[in-house]
């Protein structure tokens, strides 16, 4: 047993003064989280005087002297010194020595880590860098977008990105004296800083010790914007403002004047936007608990409590922070995040909380949706469209099934069944269906009598009754089929052939590879083969060959590239953008996105961490679902913004983070 004896803090805001209460308590391990930061896609803790970062690591903002992503909270060993202090940026992030010293690393564009240190001025930084000029007494830390900002003495100094006056160019730079006095009157010493936006509006919000807030940055047209004078912090986002009132009354207004209040709050934190919705604001209460809403289609909701996976409200929550399109909290000596999982900045893998009482047979991917087809013959999805919890698709028992946007089909020994906005509910009769794939409203499939395509935008602008219509042209069966964003690609006899999904022409070319294919899909940008020997290649379409909705423009390809992996792969599945998928040989998962990806020749595929062996995988736009070996399927992708992802709205479910 160890005795320990611990400060703890009864947290009134960071703008109020605090009362300290000594505790002693009898612990068989110690874990004390002081501080916890959010960046753009990365999350940091100070854990018993250690920094911990964990998510991505693009330009080395984990600080752990490499690029590689990670999913689990690691220990930033490199750093001298205790800690009690952890500021996340964009890409980049700041520590806090209990002696007041500042240590930077990450992305250092614009001067965001430290100036003009040896550091490359974009880029990875993989070394750690103090401050010149904060060696000691600094008291605070904050960041945000490109930029930094630490309290010494009560004075205000910042470095990176728009700091006010300028940008720094050699470590911290105080901000002159006029312009905080035309802010707020008179100097003042300040006790709270807000930096808010993102590197491409960066705002800055301050408190002073007579609980005088104001802000100024670009989402204000470089103006100030005074809060009340009982404001104990203000805060702002692109679409989004706060304030704390020292009465515990938030407030918060987007641009077009919708207004969320909440009563006995002590600190919040605000979610930039994320993908169609839009941002989210979470409130710490008195109680210790944690309330949050969400602009939704331009308005606020109802006000919910943040619960955790098993359903339970979190409680005994004693500090929050949020940073673009994820949040954090810590709880009783544990770590909670809610939000984009994306980088894995949540510090865990993905998990699945959707449980069927049919073994699962396959899994789908549509827009911002998931679906798994039972061994029952039924199929559930979840996400846009259908909620959170699975919801049965009409049309069953199905034996083989697809879905895209707000489009879904299940095919059984009947024939196929199809639903999606009222126009097109469609069905047919056929009982030799082999291949079947569905797009944005707009569907293939392939029987004994050839391959069958229904369905387009045009067709829905001009009231044409929807039909199907043969495909010619293509020589051989065909034995696959995909439908990506404005094109659509089938694989017979070993040869790709691929066409313009638009209008009334329909015109297959055959597609020139290195060799006999085995699998094809296609995306957004680029059509994605395997070939016989292993290898991945795929076709990026020409800009001006993209043809819009009602279109007759045929598919054309500029230029082919190859997708390097490690080992031979199986399968492809392509998705928005040049984003996409690989199952290799060894039932790995391998992918590759906008932040991989390079126009020629080749492109490298990163692994993808997945509970076990995986069977079979499909990725569309911006979201993957594998089904592995043990019958459980793992779901992962950039948003979860409805819920796709098998784990609840991210503005809804806090998952705790495994610490070591």
């Amino acid at each position: 047993m160890k005795l320990i004896a611990r400060w703890t803090r009864k947290n009134l805001s960071y703008a109020v003064s605090s009362l300290l209460m000594l505790t002693v308590t009898v612990e068989a391990l110690s874990r004390e989280i002081v501080s916890i930061a959010t960046g753009g896609e990365h999350s940091c803790i100070v854990m018993n005087g250690d920094v911990w970062c964990w998510g991505g690591n693009s330009l080395g903002q984990l600080g752990l002297g490499t690029t590689a992503d990670q999913a689990t909270p690691q220990k930033v060993s490199v750093l001298p010194g205790v800690f009690k202090e952890v500021a996340a940026g964009q890409q980049h992030t700041c520590a806090l020595t209990v002696e007041g010293a500042v240590w930077c690393w990450g992305n250092n564009v614009h001067g965001a880590v430290c100036g003009d240190c040896t550091v490359m001025s974009t880029g990875p930084g993989l070394k750690a860098f103090r401050v010149p000029g904060l060696e000691s007494n600094v008291s605070h830390i904050f960041a945000n977008g490109l930029r930094s900002a630490a309290l010494r003495d009560g004075n205000l100094l910042q470095w990176g990105r728009n700091t006010g006056n300028k940008e720094s160019n050699g470590g911290a730079l105080p901000v002159k004296d006029a312009f905080l006095t035309e802010l707020l009157g008179t100097p003042n010493k300040f006790i709270r800083i807000g930096l808010a936006g993102d590197e491409h509006s960066p705002d800055t919000c301050v408190t002073n010790s007579a609980g005088e807030s104001s802000c100024w940055g670009e989402s204000v047209g470089g103006k100030k914007m005074s809060g009340p004078k009982a404001s104990a912090q203000v805060a702002m986002d692109a679409s989004l403002s706060c304030a704390l009132g020292r009465d515990g009354n938030l407030s918060c207004e987007d641009k077009t004047k919708n207004v969320f209040k909440i009563t006995k709050a002590v600190d919040f934190a605000i979610t930039s936007k994320m993908y169609s919705d839009g941002a989210s604001v979470c409130a710490l209460t008195q109680n210790s608990d944690v309330i949050c809403n969400q602009l939704v289609k331009g308005k606020f909701g109802a006000s919910t409590p943040l619960v955790r996976a098993d359903g339970s409200a979190l409680k005994k929550v004693s500090k929050i922070a949020s940073n673009h399109g994820h949040s954090c909290a810590i709880a009783e000596e544990k770590v909670y995040c809610w939000g984009q999982n994306n980088r894995g900045q949540l510090g865990l893998q993905s998990p699945n909380f959707q449980k069927f009482s049919s073994p699962v047979k396959a899994m789908r991917t549509g827009n911002a949706s998931s679906c798994a087809l039972l061994a029952s013959g039924q199929v559930n999805c979840w996400g846009n469209g259908f909620g959170v919890s699975p919801k049965p698709l009409d049309g069953g028992p199905a034996t083989r099934f697809d879905v895209g946007n707000e489009y879904s089909c299940l095919a059984g020994d009947a024939g196929v069944v199809c639903n999606g906005p009222g126009f097109y509910t469609y069905s047919f009769a056929s009982n030799s269906i082999s291949e079947l794939a569905v797009g944005d409203r707009r569907a293939c499939a392939v029987d004994r009598a050839g391959l069958w395509c229904w369905g387009d935008f045009a067709a829905e602008e001009h009231n044409v009754k929807l039909s199907r219509e043969r495909v010619l042209g293509i020589k051989g069966k065909a034995k696959k089929v995909s439908i990506g964003e404005t094109g659509t690609c089938a694989l017979a006899d070993n040869k790709v052939w691929c066409w313009s999904v638009y209008g009334a022409e329909m015109v297959p070319k055959v597609q020139k590879l290195s060799g006999n294919a085995i699998d094809v899909s296609i995306g957004e940008l680029m059509a994605c083969a395997v070939l016989e020997n292993g290898k991945v290649e795929c076709l990026a379409k020409k800009p001006q060959s993209i043809p819009q909705h009602g279109s007759n423009a045929t598919f054309e390809i500029s230029e082919t590239q190859e997708v390097r992996l490690p080992e031979k792969a199986v399968s492809v599945a392509v998705g928005l953008g040049n984003s996409g998928c690989i199952l290799a040989e060894s039932k790995k998962v391998y992918c590759w996105d906008e932040t991989t990806f390079r126009p020629r020749p080749t492109t490298d595929a990163l692994l993808v961490e997945t509970p076990g062996p995986v069977r079979s995988l499909d990725y569309k736009y911006s979201n993957g679902c594998a089904l592995l070996e043990s019958g459980d399927f793992h779901c992962w992708g950039k948003y979860n913004t409805f819920g796709e992802l098998g784990w609840g709205r991210p503005s809804e479910v806090a998952l705790e983070v495994p610490l070591k």
